[in-house]
C-alpha cells in the first residue's frame, strides 16, 4: 500500500469516527482518536505508521493543542497565572538568599563547596534523622 492510501483510509476513518462519535452525542475527537486506533498497528494494522504519517499525526496535535487553547476562558485561571508569575520570578532570588545564606543569617564570602556547606541540605538532614528516629518504633511487617 502506498503513503497516500494510507492518508487516504485514515482521513476517511478518521471522519467516519468522529461523524459516528457526535451521532451517538460524544466529542469528535474520541470518534477521531477511536477510528485511528483501530485501524492502527495496536488492533487491525490496516495503516502502518511511517515518517509521513508521523509528521501530519505530530501537525494534527500541534492544531489539536491550539485549538484547545484557542478556546480556553483564562479568567478563571488568573489567580493561578498570577500566582505561578509571582512564583517564577521570586524563585530564582530567594533561592540564591537561602543558599548562599549560613544559619547565622550571614551571607557566605565564598560559594559552598560541597552540598553539606548548604543550609537548605543541613535543614533537611536533620528533618530526616529525626523522622528516622521516629519511625524505629513503627512495628514492623
Amino acid at each position: 500500500m502506498t503513503i497516500l492510501t494510507q492518508l487516504v483510509q485514515l482521513l476517511a476513518v478518521t471522519m467516519a469516527g468522529a461523524q459516528l462519535a457526535a451521532k451517538f452525542k460524544q466529542p469528535t475527537v474520541l470518534g477521531q482518536l477511536l477510528a485511528d486506533i483501530i485501524i492502527g498497528p495496536a488492533v487491525l494494522d490496516l495503516v502502518r505508521y511511517s515518517h509521513l504519517v508521523e509528521a501530519i499525526a505530530t501537525v494534527g496535535v500541534i492544531f489539536l493543542m491550539f485549538l484547545a487553547g484557542g478556546l480556553l476562558e483564562l479568567e478563571p485561571f488568573t489567580p493561578v497565572i498570577i500566582m505561578i508569575l509571582i512564583t517564577t520570578l521570586a524563585t530564582p532570588p530567594l533561592l540564591k538568599i537561602f543558599v548562599t545564606t549560613q544559619e547565622s543569617g550571614v551571607r557566605m564570602r565564598k560559594p559552598a563547596k560541597t552540598f553539606e556547606d548548604l543550609l537548605v541540605w543541613r535543614k533537611a538532614h536533620r528533618f530526616v534523622l529525626a523522622v528516622q528516629r521516629l519511625s524505629r518504633t513503627f512495628p514492623e511487617f
